[in-house]
């Protein structure tokens, strides 16, 4: 049997796992040792590399989640600042129509005022006009009045002049006085 050769490591150059960079090139390492020991390093720095990569995708998807918290908080403000305008302007418009309905409102009754107004002023003009119809009637009754009395005076001053002249003055003087009287 042949005899395997061992290798011994000697308590020095033991290996350890750690965080810790291992030295390289110690005073007592063999070639395979600082082989080793320059693999370890470089898992240790890729591993160190990977940890920091994903500490720093990590920050940053929590800074991703952070600015859409706050654009999606910055939407809902902004959405709620544009309810609230529209409801504003809603309130605003209502407000304007109750106005416009208050002023049509005022309007119809000032039409109604001046319409009665109107009435009221062609009720006094019918009045006067019925007034002046009945003053001139009474002023034409007088007229006629006058005229009668003026035609009794004329027919007995007429029957006392008759009475005092001959019979045939009479007849020649009464012919025309009759067709006067006739024509009036």
């Amino acid at each position: 049997m042949l005899a395997m050769p061992t290798l011994m490591m000697p308590a020095t150059a033991q290996m350890t796992i750690s965080s810790q960079p291992l030295s390289v090139g110690a005073p007592h390492a063999k070639p395979y040792e600082t082989k080793l020991l320059t693999i370890h390093q470089s898992h240790m720095q890729q591993t160190h590399h990977q940890n920091n990569a994903v500490v720093a995708v990590s920050k940053q998807q929590q800074q991703q989640a952070q600015q859409q918290a706050a654009a999606a908080q910055q939407m809902s403000a902004n959405q709620q600042a544009v309810v609230q305008q529209q409801q504003q302007q809603q309130q605003q418009q209502a407000a304007q129509v109750a106005h416009q309905q208050q002023q049509a409102a005022v309007v119809a009754q000032q039409q109604q005022q001046q319409a009665a107004a109107a009435a009221v002023a062609q009720h006094h003009q019918q009045q006067a006009a019925a007034a002046a119809a009945a003053a001139a009637c009474a002023a034409q009754q007088q007229a006629c009045v006058a005229v009668q009395q003026q035609q009794q005076q004329q027919q007995q001053q007429y029957q006392i002049h008759s009475q005092q002249q001959s019979p045939q003055q009479v007849m020649s003087s009464s012919s025309p006085k009759q067709g006067e009287c006739e024509k009036s």
